[in-house]
């Protein structure tokens, strides 16, 4: 990861490319897929929700 990025802003970014290409896709599968825990794979997709991205 470069330098200036920020790590949990990338996560998120990358849990939702992952919902928008894989349409019902589980939580099991986004942790799976991009080597979360539960926890975090979990809260990632709560916020996203919560905001209405997902």
């Amino acid at each position: 990861m470069a330098q200036n990025q920020v790590s949990t802003l990338r996560k998120g970014l990358l849990v939702l490319e992952l919902v928008k290409q894989n349409e019902g896709i589980t939580l099991a599968e986004v942790m799976k897929e991009l080597h979360l825990s539960k926890s975090t794979a979990f809260r990632l997709l709560t916020t996203l929700e919560e905001m209405k991205y997902i």
